[in-house]
């Protein structure tokens, strides 16, 4: 097999220490864009993929060296990670700063975003993984299993899953709809150390069917979606461990970067390698051509090439026969009816004016999940539900497409608000300013925190309920209640239905223009109780 050389041009500098930093590489939808990052540097670089010579695109807003990025699937929002904790998201391709969209209390390692672009995956030193909606920037969950720092993230195209794996070689499958851990597969992955410039990383085939995982025979695993069993290996002439790997876009090659300098193009039906190329240093990250058949890869020096015809001209191309995922586009967050809305394949953004996100349908496919411990030590019940939700930087959350998000479980309530022409007025002195896209402060009283946000010609009426304490002790609504969607009727009543706690509380009716006119800390409430 020959062995052919790729010129690496520098897009950014290397570590003082030399050893080398771990950078990012990613295109865009259209392959019109290479950007670029690294851990040694502030800056993210967003390069003219069509003329490579021209100086690429510099974006500076972060305090420390970039260690991840990922684009929406729709490739209008660029996400970055950093050793400054912050995660930041941007206006693509023209790089726009748009928000601090969370931060963590250590470095971030990795970020990903699932089909719809409706959540941010980001995780990091701290160990924990916070799944973060983009349509208003709070957090959905946080899920915590992992004992190490985590490096790899991966949302199932089917929208079903969510697998992750850490510095230290465990796997766990999650459960989106739950945000369970289904399968927690220990010590599959090389253990890396503490050396950040390599990090364990897995990737979902396009079709969703296989996670694969580097091995700890210098080898890549291939694991099946629903039950977590091994499958098969692709093992060849790396000499030392997997350090990345990227599926082509239709799923049938593979790309295997190694500690030994080499990357190895593998046919993933036959297990066998078809080319390869070595370099002078170990090459961090790489990424498919969305459109044709070339490979870019980024060393840890920080220097970038493009890989031309990657799978020779007598063999399928590596862009040719994608294939669709079963769910139409479940998000796994946010779960509607299919026969409302069209399925979309773009990205949704923080900016609600992108209708983009919450389209989907509930997966159909039952197979059955073999409950799958590679560790025989692992005797704690992962059915068990987490305690997901974060107590810190919880926010009020709006969804969208007009339907109503059940807490236990993100479960499958759907309730269509009422339309209206334009926004709730305040109903007490020292409102917000109505702004678009921003929530709109109504009032404060006995009940709680009422908030308005317009989408689409719809005026959303979110409240939280809190407990006065007042008088004899009786159910108050946070015995029932974690938040809930309501929406104002033509008379000018409020109507809400509650989220949990369905056994003792099935709705709530108030007016609040009649009653809190005079006093906004007395408002009239009826209770409708089974």
């Amino acid at each position: 097999m020959k062995v052919r050389s790729l010129k690496l041009r520098e897009a950014h500098k290397s570590a003082a220490t030399g050893n080398g930093s771990f950078c990012s590489i990613l295109w865009d939808l259209q392959s019109h864009h290479l950007v670029t990052a690294s851990s040694s540097e502030t800056a993210i670089s967003v390069h003219d993929s069509l003329l490579p010579s021209n100086t690429p695109k510099i974006l500076r807003h972060h305090r420390d060296g970039v260690t991840a990025l990922a684009l929406s699937p729709n490739s209008t929002c660029l996400a970055s990670g950093s050793i400054d904790h912050s995660v930041k998201l941007y206006k693509f391709p023209g790089g726009e700063f748009q928000t601090n969209i969370t931060r963590f209390t250590l470095p971030i390692r990795v970020l990903a975003f699932n089909k719809s672009g409706s959540l941010l995956a980001a995780a990091g030193d701290d160990e924990g993984i916070k799944l973060i909606n983009t349509i208003d920037g709070s957090i959905a969950r946080v899920l915590k299993e992992h004992k190490g720092p985590v490096t790899g993230l991966a949302f199932d195209p089917n929208n079903e899953y969510l697998a992750s794996i850490d510095s230290i070689g465990t796997v766990i499958f999650w459960e989106l709809h739950s945000g369970r851990a289904l399968h927690t597969l220990k010590g599959i992955a090389p253990d890396t150390g503490s050396d950040v410039s390599v990090m364990n990383v897995l990737s979902w085939s396009p079709d969703g069917e296989t996670l694969a995982v580097p091995g700890l025979k210098n080898d890549v695993v291939m694991y099946d979606r629903d039950t977590a069993e091994k499958l098969f290996s692709l093992r060849g002439d790396h000499m030392k461990p997997i350090c990345f790997l990227s599926w082509s876009p239709n799923g049938k090659y593979m790309a295997t970067s190694s500690l030994d300098r080499q990357i190895l193009i593998w046919d993933v039906d036959k297990k066998q390698d078809i080319d390869r190329q070595k370099f002078d240093d170990r090459i961090c990250c790489m990424a498919w051509k969305p459109i044709g058949n070339a490979l870019a890869v980024i060393d840890v020096m920080g220097r970038y090439g493009v890989w031309e015809s990657v799978v020779p001209s007598s063999m399928k191309s590596p862009t040719e026969d994608i294939p669709n995922s079963r769910s139409k586009n479940s998000n796994g967050l946010l779960l509607f009816d299919e026969e409302e809305q069209e399925p979309s394949t773009s990205g949704s953004l923080s900016d609600l004016g992108e209708d983009s996100h919450g389209e989907s349908e509930p997966p159909t496919r039952k197979r059955l999940r073999k409950q799958s411990v590679v560790d025989e030590d692992l005797n704690e019940d992962i059915s068990d539900d987490l305690n997901l939700l974060p107590k810190a930087e919880s926010r009020k959350k709006v969804y969208s497409n007009h339907k109503e998000y059940s807490e236990k479980g993100f479960g499958l309530k759907s309730t269509r608000t009422s339309s209206g022409t334009k926004m709730q007025q305040a109903f007490q002195p020292g409102a917000t300013p109505v702004q678009p896209g921003k929530r709109h402060f109504l009032c404060y009283n006995v009940l709680g925190t009422i908030t308005s946000i317009e989408h689409d010609g719809y005026s959303h009426i979110e409240i939280d309920f809190h407990d006065t304490g007042r008088g004899p002790r009786i159910p108050s609504m946070t015995d029932y209640f974690g938040f809930t969607m309501a929406s104002l009727n033509e008379n000018g009543s409020v109507f809400a239905n509650p989220c949990k706690g369905e056994k003792n509380m099935s709705s709530l009716m108030y007016r609040p223009f009649s009653s809190w006119a005079n006093n906004s800390e007395n408002a009239k409430r009826h209770s409708i109780y089974r």
